[in-house]
């Protein structure tokens, strides 16, 4: 078999045994492809029991030549060290070459979420004057008070939400679900929009965000929602809906919040996937007290 043939015993594997979101699938299909051609572009297609450790080194020299940024070299190495592992442990390859690969050291970037009042700013900056303003304030509320990422968002139907309790199904990486609550004001929020919508299809499979032509809203389409309103309200700030994932989790944490019932909020199955939060609060602690000690 060819690298192609192997590329995608492993995406069947990761669809059906890994339960993989769409998304995850098409960043891994990507990066393997890319890795497919280097090397298809080099000789005739090679089996890759064929390759050895100077051939990946020769990968990673060629992405360093096309200058792009670590994390993504860093996301690129990490596809193909999974895949290589899948590959031993079904017994296709007898060595793991790939581990031996080192991952450029990543820049340490820390980037404070929006405060309180910016967050506040951003919610009520939305008219709601129509359909498609009641449905971006929805939109925005649901993100702040739930800590849901984009693509779980996008993913919603109208079903997921309990009204009684106030809570949403919401369904996670690995397809994994768990119940989130959503609060006073999202819940106001979401009726509003739901009201205008007027639809009498069921709601059992129906998206709960629609575009203009009534088909699910897409993740492209959720971020330029939040980018449309953090200019509104001119906010400086880099915005996205992962930034406000971020600022639901931090607010919580600086106003007391454990940090094992915010993992579970956010649907983290590692504890020190949640604990990046710490940081980022404790960057803000520290930068209080400089502005505020007499001996800082």
């Amino acid at each position: 078999m060819n690298i192609e043939d192997y590329i995608q015993l492993y995406l069947k594997h990761l669809e059906y045994e890994r339960n993989a979101s769409p998304h995850t699938l098409k960043a891994y299909a990507k990066d393997l492809a890319q890795f497919q051609q280097y090397f298809d572009q080099l000789s005739a297609p090679v089996d890759i029991r064929e390759l050895d450790l100077m051939d990946l080194r020769g990968y990673l020299s060629h992405l360093q030549q096309r200058r792009l940024e670590r994390s993504s070299i860093a996301r690129k190495l990490g596809a193909i060290r999974s895949f290589y592992k899948f590959l031993c442990r079904r017994g296709y390859l007898a060595d793991n070459t790939a581990r031996f690969i080192s991952t450029p050291k990543l820049e340490q970037r820390l980037t404070l979420p929006p405060t309180v009042d910016e967050t506040f700013c951003l919610l009520d900056v939305v008219e709601t004057k129509d359909k498609f303003g009641l449905r971006d304030k929805a939109l925005l509320e649901l993100l702040y008070a739930t800590g849901m990422r984009a693509a779980e968002l996008h993913s919603l139907c109208i079903s997921n939400i309990n009204w009684e309790t106030d809570c949403l199904t919401v369904k996670g990486k690995g397809r994994k679900e768990r119940l989130v609550p959503m609060g006073e004001k999202a819940h106001k929020a979401l009726e509003a929009y739901l009201t205008a919508r007027k639809t009498d299809k069921p709601a059992a499979t129906l998206p709960l965000f629609i575009n203009k032509y009534d088909k699910r809203l897409s993740i492209r389409g959720i971020g330029r929602i939040v980018h449309k309103y953090v200019n509104l309200a001119a906010i400086n700030k880099n915005i996205s809906p992962h930034t406000l994932r971020h600022a639901f989790a931090s607010h919580l944490l600086d106003s007391g919040a454990n940090i094992r019932d915010i993992q579970e909020l956010l649907g983290h199955v590692s504890l020190s996937t949640t604990q990046k939060y710490t940081h980022v609060s404790m960057a803000k602690l520290l930068e209080v007290y400089d502005k505020s000690h007499p001996r800082a």
